[in-house]
């Protein structure tokens, strides 16, 4: 059915309208969602160069994809832990416009309105929080839309932009080779060889320079193993492969839809309800009913390459499993495009495709209502640890362990890390205002052997006296542990549990699990 001139530009209008729609909903999920993990350390590392020209040079990892010192680290500069504001609105800018560029992608194979949500399912998709809210790990998120964004340029006969888009994908990060192997692979599907080499030969250019600065110069570090070895090779795809069906088709994507749609308030409530009124009423201006979206088989062709790709690249690297929990999960962004355009392109009618997309928004919403809260409850522990007397007051050399406040607790699995890496407590104490005290973390992979204090994830092993001071987050109090009691006061600890199948503890999993990665004996 043809429509007339006055139909078009209602529905041009409507689109725009939802375009503006989703900006305002991703304004409301990222304010005040705040810093985690790496911030912190990153922010007490810029801080200590001194001046903002200090800060333009990139060093350590930083080296091997120095956009990112740019895109991001630059502004720690201007970041402390009572001044977030800047974070939020960089998180917002940088989201909104990953949605944009991603849209414009999924424009070129199917109509607009349907980009978006594809866009949207992408880029919040619930498995991946991480590339979302935590502010250094959004480099896979920016890396991804680069890409498809320099797809779409070359697409629109934009050669340079897109040769310029492209250089920006691969040196922002070490994971940009698959999205770029996947691109060009579609270029020749689809016969567009100029396009594909014009996407390709900057990534074939950060290749050789990450090998040349972190494995032949060594002067940053380099994520390429220094042997292969084909056995270790085929344990972690084995891993990749059974890692990306839990996340994507098992429990752990289906605990993680249930525990994100129950952390929404009351607030995020009254937020949906407005979103989905104006939703269904511009699509309701647009007739949409009856629209189909016709599968691109190249298309999905070139999705299902990057998947695996990336399970491939991740193998290699032999340290990120696919995980719905935790800011690792922020590997599990590539299958995610894939899945998106499947949800996109299912042959069901409107209404289920509706609901499906409102399931994934009701956990979206929640996710970050989770980051909002979790958020508010760091500041207050910081700010405990900032006020608290005796912390200020003591003067002694003995070194003080953290308990408390490892995880968020979404559902009840433990997903945001907090105080539970030994970095990130010394950068937050020392941000804090507790320059001179020597800090580590305390939780359950700890136990005090022979006289020392032993941490089992990284084999480390710290001497101690006849009494450990021990801060306890949870209760604001600093207290004097008797070494003889430490193993007992460990115990006590609560469980950290960051994946299901720590809930049931069957033996048989736990061995096979720990034959791929025996890097996990500290939990299983």
């Amino acid at each position: 059915m043809r429509i007339t001139r006055k139909d078009f530009f209602k529905i041009m209008k409507a689109q725009n309208s939802l375009f503006l729609l989703f900006v305002l909903l991703i304004i409301y999920m990222v304010y005040g969602t705040g810093i985690v993990s790496d911030d912190f350390s990153e922010i007490l590392g810029v801080h200590k160069k001194g001046s903002f020209l200090t800060a333009l040079v990139p060093s350590g990892n930083l080296i091997n994809i120095p956009v990112l010192q740019y895109t991001h680290i630059i502004f720690y500069h201007f970041i402390s832990l009572d001044h977030l504001l800047l974070i939020d609105a960089l998180k917002t800018v940088y989201i909104t416009v990953a949605f944009y560029m991603t849209s414009k992608f999924f424009s070129i194979f199917t109509d607009k309105t349907s980009a978006l949500f594809a866009s949207f399912l992408f880029v919040f998709f619930p498995t991946h929080d991480a590339t979302n809210y935590f502010y250094l790990g959004q480099y896979l998120l920016l890396c991804i839309s680069l890409y498809l964004f320099a797809y779409y340029l070359a697409f629109k006969n934009r050669m340079i932009p897109a040769g310029i888009f492209a250089l920006l994908a691969s040196f922002i990060s070490y994971g940009s080779p698959p999205i770029a192997f996947s691109l060009f692979i579609l270029c020749l599907l689809k016969k567009s060889y100029k396009m594909g080499f014009i996407l390709f030969i900057p990534n074939i250019v950060f290749t050789l320079y990450y090998t040349i600065v972190s494995k032949i110069m060594a002067v940053s570090v380099s994520r390429i193993p220094s042997d292969f070895n084909f056995l270790a090779l085929i344990k972690q795809l084995v891993l990749q492969i059974g890692s990306f069906f839990d996340v994507f088709a098992g429990p752990s994507f289906f605990l993680k839809l249930y525990t994100s749609i129950l952390a929404n308030s009351v607030l995020s409530v009254l937020v949906l309800i407005l979103f989905v009124a104006g939703y269904l009423k511009l699509i309701k201006s647009m007739n949409r009913e009856e629209t189909r979206t016709q599968p691109d088989i190249k298309l999905l062709s070139a999705l299902i390459i990057l998947t695996f790709a990336s399970l491939g690249m991740f193998a290699i690297t032999g340290y990120y499993p696919q995980l719905a929990f935790n800011l690792g999960n922020r590997t599990t962004i590539y299958g995610s495009l894939l899945i998106s355009y499947l949800i996109i392109i299912l042959p069901i009618p409107a209404k289920i495709h509706h609901a499906i997309f409102l399931i994934f928004l009701v956990a979206a919403v929640g996710i970050s209502t989770h980051w909002k809260q979790w958020n508010q409850h760091q500041l207050h522990v910081i700010d405990n640890i900032r006020n608290n007397q005796e912390l200020a007051s003591y003067n002694k050399t003995e070194r003080i362990y953290v308990s408390g406040n490892q995880y968020s607790k979404l559902g009840d699995v433990s997903h945001i890390e907090f105080l539970s890496e030994h970095h990130v407590v010394q950068s937050i104490f020392k941000l804090a205002g507790h320059e001179k005290l020597n800090i580590k973390t305390l939780n359950k992979r700890f136990v005090l052997e022979n006289g020392k204090v032993f941490d089992k994830k990284y084999n480390l092993r710290y001497s101690t006296g006849k009494n450990v001071m021990v801060y306890d987050s949870d209760h604001d109090q600093l207290l004097t542990v008797p070494a003889k009691d430490l193993n007992r006061y460990i115990n006590d600890l609560p469980e950290d549990k960051r994946h299901w199948i720590q809930f049931i503890e069957n033996e048989t999993i736990n061995a096979l699990i720990l034959k791929l990665l025996p890097r996990l004996n500290y939990v299983l």
